[in-house]
């Protein structure tokens, strides 16, 4: 008999269990599928957030190369301006050189052409000296004549 209670014992214990697992079992399904849709989300979000950043990172990457070419362009314009503003020194300093040999040449030509007037008026004054002199002389030379 005891050999009858124990498998009457079991067959219950298993009863239990059957009852147990199938009263039990919609709630694990349920729990199970809420669980996997969980874990679907969060993958779903993670393949979202990898996205995401990938689109970021592109995103810096054009942000980078924009700055690295406007660094760039800044810096070609920055030697520009001092090559050109080297060359408008330059160029002053060559024009101021050329005002000063001009006004030199100015200088120069307005004496010489001073020392010309001088010389001409002295040319002058010279030959009314000269045909005074002469007309003296030939008015003395007259006299000399008449007076003899």
């Amino acid at each position: 008999m005891e050999f009858l209670s124990e498998i009457f014992v079991k067959y219950w214990q298993e009863v239990v269990v059957a009852v147990l697992l199938t009263a039990t079992l919609p709630f694990i399904r349920k729990y199970v599928r809420k669980k996997r849709a969980e874990i679907l989300g969060f993958l779903r979000e993670k393949e979202r957030l990898k996205k995401a950043l990938l689109d970021k990172e592109k995103e810096y990457r054009e942000l980078e190369r924009k700055l690295q070419a406007e660094t760039e362009k800044r810096r070609k314009t920055y030697v520009e301006s001092e090559n050109l503003r080297l060359s408008l020194k330059n160029e002053r300093k060559s024009r101021e050189e050329s005002e000063r040999k001009l006004r030199a040449e100015t200088e120069e030509k307005r004496k010489a052409q001073t020392e010309a007037e001088n010389l001409r008026l002295s040319l002058k004054n010279e030959r009314k000296n000269r045909e005074e002199s002469e007309r003296k002389l030939k008015a003395e030379t007259e006299e000399r004549l008449k007076a003899q």
